[in-house]
Parts: C-alpha cells; sequence; structure tokens
C-alpha cells in the first residue's frame, strides 16, 4: 500500500487504476474530482486512467454482516487482475467497505494500493490540526472492520464510537442515494451529522463515497470528504501535483 503522503514518482504519466463500481455514481464522483485536483493545463497534463466501473459485485454489508466475503473478495480480485492486465501502475477503490478487504488484495497483486484510509487521515490532520475526536459516517463494514480506527490510533487520534442506531440511520441514508433518493439522503444524513457533532466529534470522515454526494465538505470544513482525499492523494502519486507551478514557471523565463 501507499503512504497518502509519500513523494510523488519522477514521472506524472503513470496510469491509475480504478477499481469502481461501487456505486457507479461515487466512481463518477471521484474521477470528477481527480479531474478537478489535477494541475493540468492541457488534456496531455492529466492523470491517465484504466476504470473498471462494474457494479456486478455481491452487496458488501450484507457479505460482511453474513460472515462470508468470499464472493466479494473473488469479484474484487477478478477486476484487479483486469487493471493489473490493462497496464496500470497503482490501484484505487473509491469505495470505503470495499477497503476491508484491501490487505488481501494488495498481497494478489504488484499494484500498489493507494488506500483511502491514509489518504482521509492526512487530509484530516491537514485541515484540522488540532482535532483528536473523529467520527467516521460509514457502512458497518467500513466500522467494523477497524482500518479506519487502527490508523486513527497509531497517529494519536481518538476514535468516536457511533451507536448502532446511529449507524442504522447513516446505512438508511446511504441506501436512499443508490436508489436515486438524493433529497432523502441528505435529510437523513444532514441530521445525522448535526447529532453526531453534538455528541463532541471534532471532525467527521464521510466515509461512504456516496456521502459526499449529498453533503459538501464546503459546507462544513469539519466534514471530510473520503472521496476527495482519495483523489488528492492519486494526483501527489501521479507526480502531476506540480505540473501548472513547472508550467507558468517556465512560461515566465
Amino acid at each position: 500500500m501507499l503512504d497518502a503522503c509519500a513523494p510523488a514518482p519522477a514521472s506524472r504519466y503513470r496510469t491509475l487504476g480504478v477499481l469502481g463500481g461501487m456505486g457507479p455514481a461515487a466512481t463518477i464522483d471521484f474521477m470528477a474530482k481527480l479531474v478537478a485536483r489535477t494541475p493540468a493545463l492541457r488534456d496531455e497534463e492529466h492523470i491517465p486512467c484504466i476504470i473498471i466501473s462494474d457494479p456486478r459485485l455481491p452487496d458488501r454489508t450484507e457479505a460482511f454482516l453474513g460472515g462470508d466475503g468470499a464472493e466479494v473478495l473473488k469479484a474484487l480480485s477478478e477486476r484487479l487482475r483486469r487493471l493489473e492486465a490493462a497496464g496500470a501502475d497503482a490501484f484505487v477503490m473509491p469505495c470505503n467497505s470495499a477497503h476491508h478487504w484491501a490487505e488481501t488484495l494488495a498481497a494478489q497483486t504488484r499494484l500498489p494500493l493507494i488506500h483511502i484510509a491514509d489518504a482521509s487521515l492526512a487530509e484530516a490532520v491537514r485541515r484540522a490540526p488540532g482535532a483528536r475526536r473523529i467520527a467516521i459516517m460509514g457502512t458497518p463494514v467500513t466500522l467494523r472492520s477497524g482500518f479506519y480506527q487502527r490508523r486513527m490510533l497509531s497517529l494519536g487520534l481518538a476514535p468516536l464510537t457511533l451507536q448502532d442506531a446511529m449507524v442504522e440511520r447513516v446505512l438508511s441514508g446511504v441506501r436512499h442515494i443508490k436508489a436515486g433518493d438524493l433529497a432523502g439522503g441528505r435529510d437523513l444524513l444532514s441530521a445525522a451529522a448535526s447529532e453526531i457533532f453534538a455528541t463532541g466529534a471534532d471532525v467527521i470522515l464521510m466515509a461512504c463515497t456516496e456521502i459526499p454526494l449529498v453533503l459538501k465538505e464546503g459546507e462544513n470544513p469539519r466534514l471530510i470528504d473520503t472521496s476527495a482525499a482519495l483523489a488528492l492523494a492519486s494526483v501527489v502519486w501521479s507526480g502531476s501535483a506540480g505540473a501548472r507551478e513547472r508550467k507558468v514557471a517556465a512560461s515566465s523565463e
């Protein structure tokens, strides 16, 4: 796996593999954020991407709660092999829940994984350096898997545990979004976020990539968009982070 804060490689033309489709709208949202955060002045300076947006995976939450994620892992592994064969140099999964299987997937491939939790916590620390109590708005898979909490503890941060009823409300909001009811999803998730902040959270990670489709981090700087953080980490990895500055400097000489 890749450190989200690691120096960029020498070439800015490495190819990013996007293992998406979980869900399709979240994949499109990630790609839009990737393009928006790439400091390109022309098409050729954008990051080459190979995208698999195939939603025909078993439901991650149902598989996790049922105690059998073998079919999910099998489907993810097959798609990852396709990315590797197509020429990707690293891969991302714009889905928090899928990161429950991240370590197993990473062990199956030569491709490094740009991990969404590493990217998101790096962004949270950068944006709110004094924050300590971090809440995770996500699916039961993301919350119970523990990959966010382990990373928080290693950084000296305190994970804020959500009550089961709150987790269910967040999941309900996510399901509304997946079904196309953005207004209903926004109402549920906005109310949930307000209550979580009221319990003492310094920062909330929007740790399901559907959530930023209706809640915008620009409306509250203490909301961290994990999809946007993953996009930014991908730009840093690609080496394109300084493209605009190099171009402007060259043109002024």
